[in-house]
């Protein structure tokens, strides 16, 4: 869900629109790491453990210390990460991006937030109360957001946050669910794997079924095809059909 998630806001950034991005269960620093993985094609475990060529290390210098380019005009839009750790609250979030305004906000990992503004010993109710926070948030700002949770490993199909309520799933405008193609690819450790994303509900009624690989060795992610819903999509958005 972090590469997906990372990935997609590198292409909305890459297109032009400002990014802001928080992940309460990585630093920024390890969300950097990945974009310039991104960049590079390199595997981030590689960058982490300078396990790179003289020529990489170059390459990466440059990438860092100069100004991004696409088909030879500088980048003037933003891509921001916001300190996990200044930002665990839900509300910090929602100020900052209302001062900042960008173009998409992805928040990786939301069932980790807390909302300091209820007063409440129930686990659910708080987490409930960041899921429409973030909701309300996007319908009165028009900030797109890409909220990221995970499935609870022990219990397959069940989403965590909400503490078992299906809270994200009727707040959310759109719903895609990122699976395994097959269980046994859970505990796989192949450098290339592919997942199958779903919508499983949409604002506009749309539908289909994606699937991608996976390439940790480059860190990069491919569409392979589409199996249904095709048509369903609006292809005059290039910006919504790259995420």
């Amino acid at each position: 869900k972090s590469y997906f998630s990372i990935n997609s806001a590198w292409e909305g950034y890459i297109s032009g629109r400002n990014i802001m991005v928080i992940s309460p269960e990585m630093p920024p620093e390890q969300i950097a790491r990945r974009v310039l993985a991104i960049q590079m094609g390199l595997a981030d475990k590689d960058i982490r453990k300078g396990k790179l060529s003289m020529f990489a290390v170059q390459k990466a210098r440059k990438i860092i210390t100069e100004p991004i380019s696409i088909e030879g005009e500088e980048q003037k839009n933003w891509f921001k990460i916001l300190p996990s750790g200044m930002y665990s609250d839900v509300n910090n979030i929602v100020s900052v991006a209302s001062e900042y305004k960008p173009d998409l906000l992805v928040v990786d990992g939301f069932y980790m937030l807390k909302n300091k503004n209820i007063r409440t010993s129930s686990s659910w109710q708080e987490d409930e109360s960041v899921i429409y926070t973030l909701k309300n948030f996007a319908l009165h700002s028009l900030v797109p957001i890409l909220g990221v949770t995970q499935y609870n490993r022990n219990k397959p199909g069940k989403v965590d946050g909400a503490k078992g309520s299906q809270a994200v799933e009727h707040t959310a405008s759109n719903y895609l669910s990122l699976e395994f193609e097959n269980p046994s690819d859970r505990d796989s450790r192949q450098p290339i794997q592919t997942r199958i994303l779903k919508i499983l509900k949409s604002r506009d009624g749309d539908s289909g079924i994606f699937k991608y690989q996976f390439d940790f060795r480059k860190t990069k992610i491919t569409e392979l095809d589409m199996t249904s819903g095709r048509e369903n999509l609006d292809q005059d958005d290039e910006y919504i059909s790259t995420l």
